[in-house]
């Protein structure tokens, strides 16, 4: 075999990062010959999956759904250029639903006169595509302009149906890949970077079935005659033999959904990975496949899930039976007309237990409807039992998981799972009374309590039920345009029930939804949140099932991560065991074996108790601030301080939450624009500034002010700087500071990531 090893490495060993951060490495490919291929191409790309089926035999169907939340495509070697496909598109193309899934990046020298031939092609498994159209582009003018502009497409020489949406910035090569760039023998200093918004009106390039449209792009030979047919890219390179390297870095989008392997249905899952192939004519490709973890950084507890919720009990869990008992034409009641704990008879031979029907009543509180994985819940329970039968008390967190097609009008399935956390035996004519933090408290005014102190009224048992470690709540992202519905959600509720036990027991439960953040809120934040605003404080009453736990709104607001001394201590950790990940269409010629295919997710959880002295993280980061000897001690100013930190080698955004966690709580608040200014530019690479300013604005009092001084400090990557930054805003009302700075295409896009009041 020509092609010896074929490797991704990470910087990472683990492959565990944090949505905003940037993903980097390099693919390591070791041939033993001259290789002829048409390009070698690196992708990084976040899905959501699912897969189930009804019936077997014969009446089997099988239902299938994916949704591409991110999909970024290098060409490390080779001679033209790809954008995402979007499947069915049709006439229609619309691209930047998903992060980077209609950006292509061509290695070129930065005074180059650049002509590009952009082609919008349709794809067409096993066969030849079909060209839709194509243009000349001279992309020095277009990045002169620096607006998107639309060109009427052609083919053969003759103006074809339709028209592409492109804009283009040059950037210096090291702004977007770690090492200098090395294509076809030629070195590049500079990385042209050509976006495709849109390809409109398109003609049908297929009896049957809709368009999937992708784009491409190549140089222009010299002297091209417009009036013909273009000329088609060079599709025949060859590979030298011997140790290649291709380092890359790819950004995670700020708010990715994370990596999730939920088990149900015949798969179900949001995944992400890194694929690297050699593009072979007619042949298998080579391929290597590297799963890896994102931890989301959303949701994060807003204000209005912080409010307590109760309910009371008005009808005893045995009323219900006992009239249905009643209605029976055929029960025969007792001699005597008493119904309270005797046995009721059914028909011959078939007696049970029926509870007393105003006897048993179960009462139920949580403090807030947001919790993280690891955290004590926060709830009271109050079960009272005056009947002869014992009662089971079950505490359980219960997922709901929601697969669907992603058309339309697709099919779709329900799955539950459940997660004990607690469970006792209510004796006859006895009483429970349980919980912990607010919820357990006298006074309903969490103010009056710190949600994580275990403060409880004299009639209730301090009881501490923590939070499994679970994936965060998911009710979907954006992703490609061409996926109508998310094909997996998940969504969340704390159940608690009481039942008589026996086949013919009876039950009442009591659901509360809730959503699992991706962080919990501080116990100072709670407390502000309720001084400020005192109607979040009034109980919410609900009805036994609580409602639909995907009707809980949470995407639209956040509160601001804990600082200072009670900063949670977040770790990472294994959840489940290892999933296969081999995709038999892409796989089929791994390098290696498929036996390597195998993936251990992690997750977060927050176990650890408030106050721990460093953050944990995606690879042990934050050690820069341990102690402050390592960044001169308290000394240094805090701006100087972190701008060591960056600069130590540790991970960015631990070491950015680290920083936090060590300096006083208003100085990281009132982090100047100015100070701001000064930490990005101190910093080299410029994806690395577009994650610094990102968790900066999570923690410090971002305003439009913060925002349009990184945008200026960070002019490669403006758009990313402002979506990462604008949903922490706090002065909304100032936000055309910022999007007048912005290009006109992406101005609607970030304007819609404000927070409104």
């Amino acid at each position: 075999m020509t092609v010896t090893s074929f490797t991704i490495e990470l910087d990472r060993p683990n492959g565990v990062y944090y949505g905003g951060e940037v993903v980097r490495g390099r693919v390591k490919l070791v041939t033993s010959a001259d290789m002829k291929t048409r390009g070698v191409r690196v992708r990084f790309q976040g899905i959501g999956h699912m897969h189930f089926h009804t019936g077997s035999g014969k009446k089997r169907h099988d239902y299938y759904g994916t949704k591409v939340f991110e999909e970024h495509r290098y060409t490390m070697f080779g001679n033209y250029y790809n954008t995402t496909i979007l499947d069915n598109a049709g006439a229609d193309a619309h691209f930047g639903a998903a992060g980077g899934d209609g950006i292509m990046y061509i290695p070129c020298n930065e005074n180059e006169k650049l002509n590009l031939i952009v082609r919008v092609m349709d794809y067409d498994f096993g066969k030849k595509d079909d060209l839709l159209g194509e243009i000349l582009l001279d992309v020095n003018k277009l990045v002169s302009s620096g607006e998107a502009s639309s060109f009427r497409l052609t083919r053969r020489g003759r103006t074809e149906k339709g028209q592409v949406t492109l804009s283009a910035k040059i950037m210096p090569m090291n702004a977007l890949f770690p090492g200098s760039g090395h294509t076809q023998g030629h070195a590049y200093n500079a990385v042209c970077q050509l976006r495709t918004h849109q390809a409109t009106g398109l003609r049908k390039a297929d009896f049957i079935g809709k368009n999937d449209v992708y784009v491409q792009a190549y140089r222009a030979p010299e002297n091209v005659n417009r009036s013909k047919a273009l000329p088609e890219p060079d599709l025949t390179t060859v590979l030298s033999a011997g140790v290649l390297e291709f380092p890359f870095a790819f950004p995670v989008r700020a708010d990715a959904p994370g990596s999730a392997e939920l088990g149900v249905g015949d798969a179900s899952f949001i995944r992400y990975s890194l694929y690297a192939n050699i593009d072979v004519a007619w042949w298998l490709d080579p391929s290597v496949r590297h799963v890896i973890t994102i931890l989301p950084s959303r949701p994060l507890p807003s204000p209005a899930l912080l409010r307590p919720i109760e309910y009371k009990c008005l009808q005893p869990i045995g009323s219900r039976l006992v009239a249905f008992c009643r209605a029976l034409a055929w029960a025969t009641p007792p001699s005597t007309p008493s119904w309270g704990d005797k046995p009721l008879r059914l028909a011959k031979n078939l007696t049970f237990t029926c509870m007393r029907a105003t006897t048993p009543t179960i009462d139920a509180k949580l403090g807030r409807q947001a919790f993280a994985s690891g955290e004590k819940l926060d709830f009271h329970l109050h079960v009272s039992n005056n009947t002869s039968a014992a009662l089971e008390l079950n505490v359980v967190l219960s997922c709901t998981v929601l697969l669907q097609q992603h058309h339309k009008y697709g099919r779709d399935a329900t799955y539950e799972l459940t997660y004990d956390l607690y469970c006792a035996t209510i004796q006859s004519h006895d009483e429970l009374q349980i919980g912990y933090g607010s919820a357990n408290n006298a006074n309903a005014n969490p103010v009056a309590v710190s949600a994580s102190s275990p403060l409880n009224n004299s009639k209730s048992t301090t009881t501490a039920i923590q939070v499994p470690t679970v994936y965060p709540s998911f009710n979907g992202a954006t992703g490609l345009a061409t996926a109508v519905r998310e094909p997996v959600t998940f969504a969340y509720s704390v159940v608690f029930t009481v039942s008589t036990p026996g086949t013919c027991g009876t039950s009442r439960s009591v659901s509360f939804p809730v959503v699992i953040c991706a962080a919990p809120p501080s116990a100072s934040a709670l407390r502000t949140l309720h001084t400020n605003n005192s109607s979040l404080s009034a109980i919410q009453r609900v009805r036994p099932d609580g409602g639909n736990p995907f009707s809980l709104q949470y995407s639209t607001s956040y509160m601001p991560p804990a600082t200072g001394d009670d900063a949670p201590n977040p770790e990472v950790v294994p959840i489940g065991g290892y999933v296969g990940t081999y995709i038999h269409e892409e796989d089929s010629a791994a390098v290696p074996s498929v036996s390597t295919y195998a993936y251990q997710p992690y997750t977060l959880t927050y176990a650890a108790p408030t106050g721990s002295s460093v953050h944990s993280g995606a690879g042990g980061m934050g050690a820069a601030f341990e102690g402050g000897a390592l960044l001169g001690g308290a000394s240094v100013d805090p701006e100087t301080k972190l701008i060591r930190g960056l600069h130590s080698g540790a991970e960015l955004r631990a070491t950015v939450r680290a920083w936090a966690a060590s300096t006083s709580t208003s100085v990281v608040r009132g982090l100047s624009p100015q100070s701001l200014q000064r930490i990005l530019q101190s910093i080299s690479f410029s994806m690395d500034q577009v994650t610094v300013a990102h968790e900066l604005a999570q923690v410090i009092h971002c305003s439009c002010a913060h925002v349009v001084t990184a945008v200026n400090a960070c002019s490669f990557f403006k758009t990313e700087i402002a979506a990462g930054m604008v949903p922490y805003v706090r002065d909304v009302e100032t936000r055309n500071n910022v999007l007048s700075l912005l290009p006109t295409y992406d101005r609607e896009k970030i304007e819609m990531l404000f927070v409104k009041a």
